[in-house]
């Protein structure tokens, strides 16, 4: 059974596996950036993020989404979509796009769509899957984390 908690901590988890991948260097590719050092995600703000979505290696996704707060001052909040509207902890979003705007890239291991699988980085195989969109479903950060 997939509790609210449970959904968290595979959301902080997904996110360890992402500072280690990027800390070793290893296996992290991202389409048009091939520079060692580059933080590719360095601009991303909280505050244009509507939704974030981390889908793991079986297919279920947790989505995380912004719900308007009520009235003119109101700061808005933020819930668990994928399971009935859970509520959400504020810090956890922030942290999620912390971690994404602090990754930093390795060299690039290889661009091989064959290789990429046994990395475990591509569309077919990957061990977590991170999108976070903003207004109109843009998407703002697109990453696969992997071995």
């Amino acid at each position: 059974m997939i509790t609210r908690a449970n959904l968290v901590l595979l959301a902080l988890a997904a996110l360890q596996i992402v500072l280690v991948v990027v800390l070793t260097g290893d296996g992290v590719t991202t389409e048009g950036v091939s520079t060692p050092g580059v933080k590719p995600y360095e601009s991303l703000d909280l505050a244009k993020v509507e939704r974030i979505e981390i889908t793991d290696d079986d297919g279920e996704t947790a989505i995380i989404v912004k719900v308007p707060g009520e009235g003119e001052a109101a700061e808005p909040s933020w819930s668990l979509a994928s399971v009935g509207g859970f509520p959400v902890r504020e810090s956890k979003p922030k942290e999620v796009v912390d971690k994404l705007r602090d990754l930093v890239l390795g060299r690039i291991l290889t661009r091989k769509a064959n290789r990429l699988t046994g990395l475990e980085v591509s569309d077919e195989r990957f061990a977590r899957h991170i999108v976070v969109k903003g207004s109109g479903e843009r998407v703002l950060a697109d990453c696969y984390i992997g071995k």
